[in-house]
């Protein structure tokens, strides 16, 4: 089970001494496609399913990234020549692209999922006179957008924030609510999860009660204030909950791209799987490999085991060694376009 932002345990295999697995008959799955807990998954622990030995069929395959894919991305706020307040902003917007598309909007790197974006909050000065956002592939292909924007120097009247804009379903935040300087606030009517419906209802700023988001999406958190004596305030805050599921698609694909490229004999392909400083040294041993590429791919072993955060996945790869099965740590790593990749193995 996983909560909030902290890195989600999945499939969890125990591990004895030496990195092995015992050598009972077991389940399996390959990277961990399935929702399950240990119990399920390994209620026989880890080994042979099928008769005669060795690891057998996977229960569930992740395909590679589509390659040739051009991605598109638009940005649907700010909107063009929104006068926006200075300090913290989300930039939201919609992604086009195959599986592991990444985004990032000026230097930083935004979530997706269902083909919506969201960013961290971004911090703008007056200085700042649009904002661009890109879409990049696993294998290098990329779109942009752009909006002008401005930004005050004026203090606004209220500001909504959250420091949980991205986690894994269910996803608990704590908002809080600042007023400007001067303003008697009188009530606050806040819609959490943009259903339309009122969740929380006050007279005070500060911290507000916590909301559960149970499942995946992109939600708009809605404050709408009245104050004494100034016109009423409505301020938002998106969220974005993912799901743990799609993470590991993700993730696995970019296992299974490079399995595919190495059978293949396409070393240049199997590159796009590896970060850069993983790709520079390993690309001269693809390359030597030549035709026994496909005998490397066939021994990287099946994802089993791991740990997924928002940015960074430990898994372990097992492999049939005939004696018993050996785990092998894989590193995954969003790169600075947000694009899944190995970053150690």
């Amino acid at each position: 089970m996983c909560c909030s932002s902290v890195p989600c345990r999945f499939i969890l295999a125990a591990l004895a001494l030496g990195g092995s697995f015992g050598t009972v008959t077991h389940a399996q799955e390959i990277c961990g496609l399935q929702d399950a807990n240990f119990d399920t998954i390994f209620a026989h622990g880890f080994d042979p399913p099928t008769p005669g030995g060795g690891l057998g069929p996977p229960a569930d395959t992740t395909l590679p990234p589509v390659l040739g894919v051009t991605p598109t991305i638009a940005i649907t706020w700010p909107t063009a020549n929104t006068v926006l307040p200075g300090g913290k902003l989300q930039i939201i917007g919609t992604v086009t692209g195959s599986t592991n598309t990444g985004v990032a909007v000026a230097g930083t790197r935004a979530y997706v999922r269902n083909g919506v974006f969201v960013t961290p909050e971004i911090t703008l000065d007056s200085a700042v006179t649009s904002l661009s956002a890109s879409a990049t592939t696993m294998d290098g292909l990329t779109a942009s957008a752009s909006v002008a924007i401005s930004v005050s120097t004026a203090e606004p009247d209220a500001r909504f924030s959250t420091t949980t804009p991205v986690g894994y379903s269910p996803l608990p935040v704590g908002y809080r609510l600042t007023i400007g300087n001067g303003l008697t606030l009188q009530s606050v009517a806040v819609d959490f999860d943009g259903d339309g419906s009122t969740d929380y209802t006050g007279t005070t700023a500060g911290d507000l009660p916590v909301f559960t988001y149970p499942a995946p999406g992109a939600y708009t958190a809605t404050a709408n204030l009245t104050f004494a004596g100034h016109p009423p305030v409505a301020v938002k805050h998106r969220v974005i909950v993912l799901a743990l599921d799609e993470q590991r698609t993700a993730i696995c694909s970019v296992y299974a791209h490079l399995r595919a490229r190495l059978t293949a004999q396409d070393a240049s392909g199997a590159g796009y799987a590896l970060m850069g400083a993983l790709k520079s040294r390993l690309m001269p041993l693809f390359d030597a490999l030549g035709a026994r590429m496909p005998v490397v791919a066939a021994n990287l072993g099946i994802m089993a085991d791991g740990l997924i955060g928002l940015d960074s996945a430990d898994i372990v790869a097992v492999r049939d060694l005939t004696s018993e099965i050996r785990g092998y740590p894989v590193h995954f790593a969003r790169d600075s376009n947000g694009v899944w990749r190995i970053d150690s193995m």
